[in-house]
């Protein structure tokens, strides 16, 4: 289980952990899902398959009853991350200086949209309000039915800012769209996101170094890792033994160029991501007017 057939992950990083499993003697043909949340409700169902999961959503799904104990994490780093992204009208990029942190100060006075509230976007948003009760959490957001939806909005002055979690790859159909509209990309960085936990794998977000956004852009924002969980009652020592072989070269997507935005991308915690969030607090502060 991973997104849509047309996205990174059904396209780039499902195959290659399909090969993985072939290993184990697994027979497992993607699906396509609506997301993480989608996906869980999956494995919950069907305890022998897999999924791809967005980390930051996981981590708060899984402390509900319905998931609690019913999914396990096969790998939890070393796969990839997922940006989280903030998509500007030219106006908001301009007035906040690109600043996610004066964004968030102004939360009452500004437009906030994303995909449906069932999404990884969606449950990222709701995340970050809750981590920012004062802030953030003052917003009254709008849900749309898909984040091509959620950006349209943006162009179309419907809306000031999109929230969208997704790969950087301006090569992706979505940051074509969001270049075609003449929109920004800027990065969502702030303190309250730094002490959630992934339940045995690690921070929830880091620093993403380098997330190329559009052909000529590179900007460091925070991120969240692609886990791969299946059900905790699937016990197959096949599969223990293949992952615990399995190298970051297994999961580098196969297309060229894609791969060469995968390894250029690193993530950071610690001193990194305390000193791009003081930055950020620094623009935050001059924006904030």
């Amino acid at each position: 289980m991973t997104g849509g057939p047309t996205g990174d992950y059904y396209l780039h990083f499902g195959p290659p952990i399909v090969k993985i499993l072939e290993k184990a003697w697994v027979d497992a043909p993607l699906r396509e899902s609506k997301g993480t949340p989608d996906n869980m409700d999956w494995l919950v169902q069907h305890p022998l398959s897999y999924a791809l999961l967005q980390g930051n959503v996981y981590a708060e799904l899984i402390k509900n009853e319905k998931y609690a104990g019913k999914i396990k994490i096969l790998r939890g780093s070393g796969i990839g991350n997922e940006t989280v992204l903030a998509v500007m009208s030219d106006k908001l990029f301009t007035r906040s200086q690109g600043s996610w942190g004066a964004v968030a100060a102004h939360a009452k006075l500004v437009r906030i949209v994303t995909s449906s509230e069932a999404s990884g976007p969606g449950q990222t948003l709701h995340q970050l309000m809750a981590l920012d009760p004062t802030g953030l959490g003052l917003a009254e957001p709008k849900f749309m039915d898909s984040m091509d939806a959620a950006i349209n909005a943006v162009a179309d002055g419907q809306a000031d800012v999109a929230i969208m979690v997704q790969f950087a790859n301006p090569q992706n159909p979505r940051f074509k769209l969001i270049a075609d509209k003449g929109l920004k990309i800027a990065p969502v960085l702030s303190a309250s996101m730094r002490g959630l936990e992934i339940p045995g794998v690690g921070p929830a977000f880091t620093l993403c170094e380098n997330a190329q956004v559009t052909a000529k852009t590179i900007i460091n924002t925070a991120c969240t890792p692609i886990l791969i969980a299946t059900g905790t009652t699937n016990e197959n020592a096949d599969l223990k033994r293949v992952f615990a072989a399995v190298t970051e070269a297994d999961f580098t997507p196969h297309e060229p160029a894609f791969a060469k935005l995968w390894k250029s991308m690193l993530s950071k915690g610690g001193a990194a991501w305390d000193a791009a969030v003081s930055k950020a607090s620094e623009l935050a502060g001059k924006a904030n007017l």
